[in-house]
């Protein structure tokens, strides 16, 4: 299954693949070098939340991308994004960063299928109005990809996969003071999305790989 979640409670709308540098507006091709910068949407909602206070537990939210390669077998897992907050102010998309993602309200045109009119948005600082139902988009982009250089060549060639999980990372102080990207401050998964990887030689240069991203929806 391309795409699965660890709690009913999440749902997932739609998934993007977004060009990257200074043209973020647009949509990006599903193939490109195995290693090219990678940017890319998830927009969801939350059908329920059981908590009494849903505003922090917006706040608190935090992601993580595993790179699992060749599926079949799960022998290596590799960390490209550590658990690291998606709101306020330590979630500001710098372009300096490697590797890193955020959370902003979705516009209308991020629940649109097309590969168009993609409105850039700003990280959610707080939740004032966050409610369940209200839509989301988590936005990861990923331009360091050294840890792929520690997998066999004959694992990367098989299907792999990102394993892009959203997790409760704590509330108040112990959010505020704690290493957000650290593992251990982690409470809860809160949801996760697998997007399938293939991986191919380029017939024009078979030294060169290319990795295809497959929507996790489709």
């Amino acid at each position: 299954m391309a795409a699965s979640a660890c709690s009913s409670a999440v749902n997932l709308h739609n998934f993007r693949l977004l060009a990257t540098g200074n043209d973020t507006a647009s949509a990006a091709p599903s193939s490109a070098p195995l290693t090219a910068p990678l940017s890319f949407s998830l927009t969801f909602h939350f059908q329920r939340y059981d908590g009494a206070d849903f505003e922090s537990f917006i706040t608190s939210l935090g992601v993580s991308v595993d790179f699992v390669a060749d599926v079949a077998s799960e022998k290596t897992t590799l960390t490209l994004l550590p658990l690291t907050p998606v709101s306020g102010p330590l979630a500001r998309p710098d372009s300096t960063t490697a590797n890193g993602a955020f959370l902003m309200a979705a516009s209308a045109s991020d629940l649109s299928t097309s590969s168009s009119d993609y409105a850039a948005g700003a990280p959610v600082d707080g939740a004032a109005g966050a409610a369940p139902g209200v839509m989301y988009q988590l936005r990861v982009y990923l331009s360091d990809f050294r840890p792929l250089e520690a997998v066999q060549l004959k694992h990367l060639l098989q299907v792999s996969m990102m394993r892009v999980r959203l997790a409760r990372l704590g509330t108040g102080d112990d959010v505020a003071n704690s290493d957000m990207r650290d593992p251990r401050t982690e409470e809860r998964s809160v949801a996760a999305w697998n997007v399938i990887w293939r991986v191919r030689r380029n017939p024009q240069n078979e030294q060169e790989l290319i990795r295809t991203v497959l929507d996790p929806l489709a």
